[in-house]
């Protein structure tokens, strides 16, 4: 009321001298009221409704970078709708995947992933085996529970970005290495045809852009298109002929570019090849995504702005942020080839590709190090520890046999004993520490309240920790 009320309705009120605490009965109240009401549910439900339209826009956008994403780890490529709904009604239309790329087929790559797959398998049946206690038996080991299905898709993971569920086959061990290496195979394939279908599709840009086909081919500027294709594919090629139709002055193109892929793959071999590229991918589709949304930001910000103008701002912020979203998917693409096309690996590069070091971050092995010490400083501990025990244990029995023999130790005997037990135990952490080059105690470390390590009976503080003090 105080925001929608009629002023005649406050003025009545005041006149007739009504107190907050007094129900209101007039049904010309009860009604202005309630249209107050539903003119402040009005207004906040059509804020709701502008900011969820605002919303979508990035919603959708995420989606279809997510999704790129996420066929990229899962080493898949295949067209997806990300609408639910026209999902459901589509998907039987969709193209499957590729099957055949280049001289690669699914069978001919199978058999040559086998080998590596079938290491692969039997490093993981011997590392449970071993957990188990269990001797392995023959060349082919395979524990009796069956394999844990999830460590091998990850180790199969490390090594080729495919995602392989072995969950219904895990007590099989034919069956095992048979579903890695189809699945590794198929995934392979659709790896390189990704990159390769991307390649195409610059070619096809650069061709159209350069010799448009509504121009007459002794017309096309084919100088221009060997500058473009020397600078943008490092592909030198030689157009004298002019070609009948831009078809097939995409094809001679293409046929040049995609020998120079086929070079790089063959100069670092297939798998190295397309760990590479997975990386480049991964990378460019997380940092450009974060300028994106950076973007949009400073779009969303401003956008109101162009009211001024007459012109809708919200379909304005439609229309330049597909703009923006366009740009940035242009812009991995461009990206990813061009390293790819410029790609040089050094030796240790090769080395970390072939060993499986499947989206190792930094942190990563930071995070694998400390744990890596933090058990090594355990363990050290732990020995320190062990060590001193047997010295104190050492000692005890040695003044219980002199008690036994009616000899009384004097402080001499226990001050020799004590001092014998600490340059033992320093012996043991000089050669704990000679490795390193940090600065060490020299000998076990006792607790001021603990007994003495000569033997005495006597806390540490009031023995011969008067003399550490």
């Amino acid at each position: 009321m105080r925001i929608f009320g009629a002023d005649r309705i406050s003025g009545l009120m005041e006149r007739l001298g009504m107190e907050e605490d007094v129900p209101i009965e007039a049904p010309m109240v009860n009604r202005a009221i309630a249209q107050a009401q539903q003119r402040v549910e009005a207004m906040h439900f059509d804020t709701r409704k502008n900011l969820f339209e605002y919303d979508n826009v990035m919603n959708e956008q995420r989606k279809a970078i997510y999704a790129l994403r996420k066929q990229i780890l899962e080493g898949r490529y295949q067209p997806e709708i990300l609408d639910e709904q026209t999902r459901e009604e589509m998907q039987a239309k969709l193209a499957p995947p590729p099957e055949t790329s280049g001289p690669h087929t699914i069978e001919s790559l199978a058999k040559t992933v086998l080998p590596k797959v079938t290491k692969i398998v039997d490093a993981h049946c011997r590392s449970i085996l071993a957990a188990e206690g269990i001797e392995p038996a023959g060349d082919e080991p395979f524990p009796p529970g069956g394999i844990d299905a999830e460590r091998l898709t990850h180790e199969l993971y490390r090594h080729y970005g495919a995602m392989a569920d072995l969950d219904d086959v895990r007590t099989d061990r034919a069956q095992i290495v048979a579903k890695a290496a189809d699945v590794v195979a198929r995934s392979l394939i659709q790896q390189r045809e990704r990159i390769h279908d991307l390649a195409f599709k610059k070619v096809e840009e650069l061709v159209f852009q350069v010799c448009p086909g509504d121009v007459h081919p002794d017309e096309w500027d084919l100088p221009a298109l060997e500058e473009g294709v020397a600078k943008y594919f490092r592909v030198k090629i030689s157009i004298r002929e002019v070609e009948e139709d831009v078809d097939k002055l995409v094809d001679r193109v293409w046929k040049e570019v995609e020998a120079g892929l086929a070079t790089k793959e063959d100069e670092f071999g297939l798998y190295t090849y397309l760990f590479y590229v997975r990386q480049f991918y991964l990378a460019e589709i997380d940092g450009q995504w974060i300028g994106h949304l950076k973007n949009i930001e400073h779009l969303r910000t401003g956008i109101g702005l162009v009211g001024y103008a007459t012109r809708n701002p919200k379909n304005e912020y439609k229309i330049r942020g597909f703009n923006l979203f366009k740009d940035m998917w242009e812009g991995i693409e461009h990206t990813v080839l061009d390293k790819v096309l410029g790609m040089r690996l050094t030796a240790e590069q090769q080395r970390q590709a072939e060993e499986g070091a499947e989206y190792e971050t930094a942190v990563t092995r930071a995070n694998s190090q400390d744990r890596r010490r933090a058990r090594g400083s355990a363990r050290r501990q732990a020995a320190s520890n062990e060590q001193l025990s047997r010295l104190q244990e050492a000692a005890r029995q040695a003044m219980a046999t002199l008690a036994q023999t009616g000899l009384k130790p004097t402080g001499e005997e226990r001050a020799a004993a004590a001092a014998a037990i600490t340059g033992a135990a320093a012996g043991e952490e000089d050669k704990a520490a000679s490795g390193g080059g940090r600065r060490r105690r020299r000998g076990p470390k006792v607790g001021k309240n603990d007994p003495c390590p000569c033997g005495s009976g006597k806390l540490y503080r009031r023995c011969h920790g008067k003399d550490a003090a």
